[in-house]
């Protein structure tokens, strides 16, 4: 998910079966505070678009990311196994 104006764009050529989307929710920018990871799955959080600057990835789900991730992610990317 890229928290930023643009199309939502779904291929068939991706890296997992089915095909693969990538989602944008512009509301989202800077305004992250927590999230679900499901078991076999992890997310990775980037400061920037374009997986750019700081990164926080994990496996596991968070009630509150913490001071230094409140409000700071603009592009999230999960891959599960």
């Amino acid at each position: 998910m890229i928290m930023k104006r643009g199309e939502t764009v779904c291929t068939s050529v991706s890296h997992g079966p089915g095909g693969g989307c990538v989602y944008y929710e512009p509301s989202w920018n800077d305004e992250l505070s927590s999230f679900r990871v499901t078991n076999g799955c992890t997310l990775t959080l980037y400061e920037n678009f374009n997986r750019k600057g700081a990164r926080f990835r994990s496996n596991r789900s968070y009630r509150y990311v913490g001071g230094a991730w409140n409000d700071e992610a603009s592009e999230a990317y999960c891959s599960c196994r």
